[in-house]
């Protein structure tokens, strides 16, 4: 009965899948019903399918049932027999989700017989295609909403709608013995609903192109049925694809409305993911595209490139586009990137790049069998009409001339985005890395470019033709970054269309950046000049129509805002002079300036505005100092005479013949400075002396008008570098008669100088601040002034005096500005970096002392009022500027700098009486500003006694005077104990300094004698232990910052400095009675927190423990009276280390940040007690809660985990990330210290010093690494070896500083016996200190690693093999060499010291092992030898720089050769029982190895000939390093000597000549 009731039911759901043919109710309930039947469930597949990521094929689980295919065959026949309307079935996502499962339950030979008998392809390409348009159209329509009010049914939730269901009713069915529920439609334009439409498309297409893989070849012919039932021709597979790309683009867009924000969670699954949806959609689509059909008449696939760009180029841009919005580091989005890349490579680049280059390939051919160009096809996919509309802005309202303008602004933007995308992917289809890649490249490149620009050009309409500048403008850009070079005519073509030059007069505005980048690309577009046939068959070159153009447009120009002004100045301009220099044709700039300087000055002139005009760009001194730069390797000597002489004959002659009151021509004036300004060669300098005599001998000008920007200053600016570099000009008559004539009218210009001029007043000064700087020039030079019968001191201190005069009204009203009344001006004087616009005493005042103390020896002539009157007044300069600082805007002049600069050592030099007057007035003012009254009305931050303490800080503690240090001492002490101090900066300021000034301590500092200096100026005592009221006063600061952290810390490095003094001085009876305070104060404070369990404060913590132990280090020297307090110190730590343990426990590590501090004092302290927590009887517990999984250890750990997660696309560090270093750095340190107490523990400090090598911050690295060189010594072999040997280093990889730092720690405590056993593990070690001078590492890490080497070379010589001899000497080659690069560096001179050094000792105990390395060795020689001398540099702008080596380094290197040549007994020795047959082994090794040197070492003089010829040797280098060439000489043999001499050049034998001579001379053998 069972049996015959199952039949039934499956005869009766097979006889209900027969009707659902016939049925009339709606589509969704027969889906419904049919999944019902089948026994699927939707909803479940759908969950299965987004978590297995979509495409992944689905188990196939194939069954005799003939219902899926019954089912398959309706469901197919309603999807191809379905219209494009609003019912239709291909419409459905669920449609099409069982679809996908009957595919799985049918055999894959009947699945493919009835897909390609419906045609699958078809209907794929039909639903997407409607689906486009149905997009399309909602996105064109106002507010995003499309006329019809389309819907899908696409529900996510498993409910259908029916055809009787009323809008916002619902209502079930039952159909045999099932529950249907019925639900409203869901509209089209919910982007959920599009999306699940979408993807439940593209999982049909992924997973019946999954039946084409057979990775285990078991389904035979089936596969190649499936593919046939999939392949279709190339139109049919790219329209598919098209609209699939664009589907996928419109998708990926970020959500615009509110109606769009949560769509997700009500369409999609919780894990729905748009960026991993998007890489499924664009590699389903891919998938089909690949099955596309193609013909064998067509090899080069054209067909499928066509069919490509018409319907795929658009959207794949598209998408490549909106890909590139979200972040590059999305994996899913950057495979889609490279997809894209990859098929618009294919199907665009490369066939247009056949085209041009490979003239057999044929074109591209439409359908019809007419041949278009690419041109046509970029016109027809870029067309407006084709454009689709993908999340434009939506118009409001009913204005249609505002939609249609918002279309068109936005489709033309899109357009120009896409096509410089397309032309940004053509620039990366080829390999053009090398100059001959981008040579073959760039014709093709250089085309697409052009084509591009006209496609744009065509349907761009004529009012938004800015979108075409704005096209070539990215397309330019893209170009310089790829390196594409292009014509010259497609540069001028560039220039004439988009660049505004020549069509300014219709208000189009000129383009700059385009001109800038065809400056980048072709400045040689500009720089052609033609040529004017003039009179008296001369001739001139004159500008192109472009260059013309440009002049024009900077000169006529309005540049009005700033940053046009200097966009032009630096991008234009200074590249059109660089482009001149380079072509050798710097004196044709030179004349377009200085005829665009007279048109400037000729339209001033006209308006009658002289005066009043700004300087224009053409008299930026910006542009003057770049010029100058080119000057020297641009210009021959005769290039620079013609110029300069031409400019000084017109000069001369417009002031001889001067009417009207005309003004003198700038342009000789800027164009003389530039070049004087320029000249630097001594050689050149020689050249034109005459004309240097001209310039500086010039009369009358002083009498012209001339303009505040080209005016009289230039010309004491002129006089000023002649006389600074001119030397050769200084013993002519003719410049001494007219030096003193300008020396005079310098002094007499700076007595004009007004003493009162108010502060918003302005007034040109320039001139008399370069007649100043004029002045000065003369100054150290006392001959000359001897000579003009001036007194330098004397004159020079009246001219000082003036310029003290003039400041002297705001200094004396700063000074009695008690009540700090003065405000800032309204016009606050700004600094000019050229010193161009000096128009404010301030500004003159503030330059005039820089150059004071900025040349050489000025103070030292100046007598000691002028001396003091400077030094007073830069102090209310300064204290000026510190009550102003808060309101002082930016840009404008600071004060406070010539102050500042008065301190640096090499300002005041060896001046006695200078100094002695600036430590006396230092001192003095900080004493008075803190003397102040009653506690309650102190004022630490005010101006005056802030800018006291900072001088104070400027002062070397070993300059004061031992007097001075005590007051200083005890008046900071006074303040810290009695000052209110609001911010814990200034407290750490003054605790530092107080602990600098301890470094050099004397008794009659009151914290050395626990004692405070009173408000009368006498001493007090009995107040308590001194140091814990700092500590108290530094814990009892409210709030918490960085400050604290550097206020603990000094307060620890006083407390150890006064403990040191104090145990130091135990004979002294102050220091006895001090210590029993303390010590008796810290047993009351300790007893009572440890009964009343009172926490321990961070500041006082930190005294207490460095107190206490200070104690134990000396327990054994403090004698009877203090040795009766030793078991109460004893009970007195112990009460501390329970205080820390209590407060350990109550500290959370994610609590704020003092408490993370707090803990990190505590941590210390407990690695201070490791002896007593090493005994406690609850060490267990104890170590668990700081080192177990649960404890502190395991949850500094995971921070530091989810820590590198969150930042682990960042190199920057946060402050979290500082915290979790600080308090694991702690936490190492009590364990090293623990583990070390005990050898079974040793094993345990290797997995602790691995903290070492994952620290990025140096103070923490540094607090480990001397906590683990204090317990070094302490260690097992094994224990040594295991920290120092144990690397496991990539091949790329060197070993890093705190490596070699353990290592070199473990080297120098282990012994011979010890080390043997490591021999493998330490010449691993030694290839890897070599590997680490191969690598360009820090100076710091370079210099530890060599003295590392060093002192395996010397005390464990056995251990050094051949192979690490030959690493060495290679890596000597390595590092020397890469020091040629940098002998101007300041770290050279000490690395090369270094490097000699190794390479003597290589010499001195390794000389066995160099006897047949000699190639190695003169490699290693020659490179060192090459970085003594400085490289001749004649294309550069600034003088020859000047070598880092001394006599020193030469010396070193001598020593070398002289080690090598005459080698000593101990490098040669070898064990000998009989004392005559070591003696004559001695001299045989030594004639051996002058032998061998005499052969070899001729090459090193060869190489020090060709560096005499290439580069320059400083005297005193030469003379040290000839006792080393002798040496050598002195082994060479006579035909060796012969044999070098016919090898070397003419210039060679002429260095060698001269060595040998000077080898003769100094007692050599003759060589006849």
């Amino acid at each position: 009965m069972a049996a015959t009731t199952s039949s039934e039911g499956v005869s009766r759901q097979q006889r209900s899948i027969l009707t659902l043919d016939k049925s009339d109710e709606p589509f969704e309930v027969l889906i419904a019903h049919a999944c019902n039947i089948l026994d699927i469930d939707i909803n479940d597949d759908w969950n299965d399918f987004s978590k297995a990521g979509g495409w992944q094929a689905l188990r196939v689980n194939t069954t005799c049932d003939p219902r899926p295919e019954w089912t398959l065959k309706w469901l197919l026949k309603k999807f191809k027999a379905a219209e494009e309307e609003l019912a239709s079935p291909c419409l459905y996502s669920k449609a099409w989700s069982l679809l996908r499962e009957l595919t799985v339950r049918l055999p894959l030979s009947k699945t493919a017989s009835l897909l390609k008998t419906y045609d699958f392809i078809t209907i794929v390409r039909n639903t997407l295609q409607w689906f486009y348009e149905s997009v399309n159209r909602r996105l064109s329509a106002p507010n995003g909403e499309e006329r019809g009010s389309l819907h899908s049914s696409a529900n996510s939730s498993g409910t259908v709608s029916s055809s009787s269901s009323q809008l916002g009713t619902s209502r079930k069915r039952k159909r045999d013995g099932t529950e249907i529920s019925i639900s409203t439609p869901i509209p089209i334009d919910e982007s959920g609903a599009v999306d699940a439409l979408f993807m439940a498309v593209c999982a049909t297409i992924a997973q019946v192109w999954s039946f084409t893989e057979d990775s285990d070849h078991d389904r035979g012919f089936t596969v190649e049925h499936i593919k046939s039932a999939l392949r279709s021709s190339p139109q049919d597979a790219a329209q598919i694809l098209g609209t699939s790309l664009y589907l996928t683009s419109h998708l990926l867009r970020k959500p615009n409305r509110a109606s769009e924000r949560g769509w997700s969670t009500t369409y999609m699954p919780q894990n729905y993911d748009k960026r991993t949806a998007c890489r499924f959609y664009v590699s389903s689509a891919v998938k089909l595209w690949s099955t596309r059909s193609s013909s064998r008449q067509d090899p080069h696939d054209t067909e499928s490139h066509l069919a490509f760009g018409a319907h795929c180029m658009m959207p794949a841009l598209q998408l490549l586009n909106r890909c590139r919005e979200w972040s590059s580091l999305e994996k899913n989005i950057e495979a889609v990137t490279d997809t894209l890349t990859e098929m618009l490579i294919k199907h665009v680049i490369l066939p247009y790049r056949a085209s041009k280059i490979d003239t057999e390939t044929p074109g591209r051919v439409s359908t019809g069998g007419t041949s278009i160009s690419f041109h046509q096809e970029l016109v027809s996919v870029f067309r407006p009409s084709r454009l689709p509309l993908l999340g434009q802005a939506n118009v409001s309202g009913g204005n249609k001339s505002n939609l249609e303008r918002s279309i068109r602004k936005t489709d033309a933007q899109k357009t120009i985005t896409l096509l410089s995308l397309l032309f940004d992917v053509a620039l990366g289809s080829c390999p053009r890395s090398t100059p001959k890649l981008r040579r073959a490249e760039d014709a093709w490149l250089e085309q697409l470019f052009i084509e591009i620009s006209e496609c744009a050009a065509l349907f761009l309409p004529s009012k938004v033709k800015r979108y075409h500048a704005m096209l070539v403008k990215w397309m330019m850009q893209k170009a310089v970054k790829h390196k594409l070079r292009l014509n010259s005519s497609t540069v001028e073509a560039i220039l004439d269309e988009t660049s505004g030059l020549f069509n300014r007069d219709t208000g189009v505005t000129v383009q700059w950046g385009v001109i800038d980048l065809c400056l980048q690309i072709d400045a040689n577009v500009f720089i052609i000049l033609g040529k004017e046939d003039l009179e008296e068959g001369k001739s001139r070159r004159i500008p192109n129509k472009y260059l013309l153009s440009l002049l024009s447009s900077i000169t006529d120009g309005q540049l009005e805002t700033s940053q046009d002004y200097h966009y032009v100045l630096s991008y234009i301009i200074t590249p059109l002079c660089n482009a001149f220099a380079d072509a050798r044709d710097l004196g044709s700039f030179i004349d377009i300036w200085t005829e665009q300087l007279s048109i400037v000055l000729s339209r001033q002139t006209a308006r009658n505005d002289l005066i009043a005009s700004a300087p224009g760009i053409w008299e930026d001194e910006k542009l003057l100092r770049s010029v100058a730069q080119l000057v020297t390797t641009s210009l021959t000597s005769a290039s620079m005479e013609r110029i300069m002489s031409r400019a000084i004959d017109s000069l001369t002659m417009e002031s001889q013949h001067m009417m009207n009151g005309r003004a003198v021509s700038p342009a000789v004036l800027v164009i003389l400075d530039c070049l004087f300004a320029g000249i630097s060669r001594a050689d050149t300098m020689a050249r034109l002396v005459k004309i240097g005599e001209s310039a500086f001998c010039l009369s009358g000008i002083s009498n012209m008008e001339l303009s505040p920007q080209t005016g009289k200053w230039r010309i004491w600016r002129i006089k000023a570098t002649i006389a600074d570099r001119w030397f050769t000009l200084h013993k002519s008559p003719a410049f001494k008669r007219n030096a003193h004539m300008s020396i005079y009218a310098a002094f007499e210009l700076i007595k004009l100088i007004p003493s009162k001029i108010s502060a918003n007043e302005k007034k040109d000064l320039s001139e008399a601040f370069h007649a100043f700087r004029f002045i000065l020039r003369f100054v150290a030079k006392d001959p000359f002034w001897n000579e003009t019968h001036f007194s330098s001191q004397s004159e020079l201190a009246v001219a000082v005096s003036n310029i003290l005069d003039a400041m002297e009204p705001f200094c004396r009203r700063t000074s009695h500005d008690h009540f700090q009344t003065i405000k800032l001006p309204e016009t606050v004087p700004r600094w000019d970096e050229f010193a161009v616009n000096v128009t404010s005493i301030d500004t003159l005042y503030l330059g005039c002392v820089a150059d004071i103390l900025t040349s050489p020896g000025i103070l030292s002539h100046l007598d000691a009022n002028v001396q003091a009157r400077l030094i007073e007044q830069l102090y209310w300069c300064a204290v000026y500027q510190q009550r102003l600082s808060q309101s002082m805007p930016v840009g404008s002049i600071d004060y406070s700098w010539p102050w500042k600069m008065l301190h640096h050592p090499d300002v005041i030099g060896e001046n006695a009486s200078t100094t002695k007057y600036l430590r006396n007035f230092q001192v003095d003012h900080y004493l008075s500003t803190s003397k102040f009254g009653e506690p309650k009305c102190w004022d630490i931050e005010m101006a005056d006694y802030v800018t006291g303490f900072k001088s104070i800080q400027m002062i070397p503690v070993q300059c004061l005077e031992r007097g001075y240090r005590s007051v200083i001492a005890n008046r900071i002490l006074r303040i810290l104990l009695h000052a209110n101090f609001t911010s814990l900066a200034i407290a750490a300021e003054h605790l530092t300094m107080l602990a600098k000034l301890l470094t050099m301590p004397n008794k009659s500092m009151d914290i050395l004698e626990n004692a405070e200096e009173s408000r009368k100026g006498l001493v007090e005592t009995g107040k308590g232990a001194v140091l814990i009221r700092l500590a108290r006063g530094v814990d009892c600061t409210m709030g918490w910052s960085e400050d604290k952290m550097y206020a603990v810390s000094a307060l620890k490095t006083l407390t150890s400095s006064v403990m040191s003094h104090l145990f130091t001085t135990l004979n002294q009876r102050s220091s006895m009675d001090y210590l029993k305070v303390l010590y008796h104060q810290l047993a009351g404070l300790l007893e009572d927190t440890h009964d009343n369990k009172i926490n321990c404060s961070t500041a006082l913590a930190a005294v207490i423990e460095i107190s206490l132990n200070a104690y134990s280090k000396h327990n054994d020297n403090v004698g009877e009276s203090l040795g009766i307090l030793t078991e109460s110190l004893k009970t007195t730590r112990s009460y501390h280390l329970e205080s820390l343990l209590h407060n350990f426990e109550e500290i959370s590590i994610t609590g704020a940040s003092d408490q993370k501090h707090r803990l990190g004092v505590i941590l210390e302290c407990l690695a201070s007690y490791a002896d007593l927590l090493g005994d406690h009887p609850n060490l267990g517990n104890i170590s668990h809660k700081l080192f177990g999984a649960d404890g502190l250890s395991g949850t500094l750990k995971r921070e530091s985990r989810i820590h590198q997660g969150e930042n682990v696309a960042s190199d920057r560090l946060t402050v979290d990330g500082y915290w979790l270093e600080y308090l694991t750095t702690r936490l190492a340190r009590v364990e090293l210290l623990l583990n070390a107490r005990d050898s079974k523990m040793h094993p345990n400090i290797v997995e602790t010093s691995a903290h070492l090598y994952q620290m990025k911050f140096a103070r923490e690295k540094n607090n480990l690494l001397n906590s683990l060189r204090k317990i070094m010594p302490t260690l097992s072999p094994q224990s040594k070896a295991q920290v120092c040997f144990g690397h496991n280093l990539e091949v790329d990889r060197c070993l890093s500083y705190a490596q070699v730092y353990l290592l070199g720690m473990a080297i120098v405590s282990m012994k011979d016996q010890e080390i043997e056993e490591f021999r493998e593990s330490i010449s691993r070690t030694f290839t890897l200190l070599c590997r680490g001078l191969f690598q360009p590492i820090l100076f710091r890490d370079c210099m530890l690693t060599m003295q590392c080497i060093s002192l395996l070379l010397q005390k464990h010589p056995r251990l050094i093999t051949q192979w690490n001899i030959d690493n060495l000497l290679a890596a000597i080659t390595a590092k020397s060499a890469n020091l040629e690069q940098h002998i101007e560096d300041k770290q050279s001179p000490m690395l090369y010291i270094g490097l000699c050094r190794l390479f003597s000792t290589i010499l001195t105990t390794h000389r066995t092992k160099t006897g047949r390395r000699y190639h190695l060795l003169l490699l290693a020689l020659q490179s060192l030898l090459r970085c003594l001398f400085t490289p001749y540099t004649p294309t550069s702008p600034s003088p020859e720089p000047h070598s880092a080596f001394t006599a020193t380094h030469a010396s070193a290197y001598a020593r070398l050769l002289t080690t090598l040549c005459d080698p000593t007994p101990s490098s040669l020795s070898r064990a000998s029982r009989n004392r005559t047959h070591l003696a004559l082994a001695l001299n045989d090794e030594t004639k051996k190895a002058k032998s061998i040197a005499g052969q070899h070492l001729p090459y090193l003089i060869m190489e020090y000939c060709t560096c005499q010829l290439k580069g320059r040797l400083e005297a005193e280098m030469k003379v040290a390093l000839e006792v080393g060439l002798f040496a050598v000489v002195g082994v060479m043999g006579v035909d060796v000597m012969r044999t070098m001499n016919a090898a070397l050049g003419e210039g060679g034998r002429g260095v060698w000549k001269a060595l040998y001579g000077d080898f003769r001379r100094a007692g050599g053998r003759v060589w006849e």
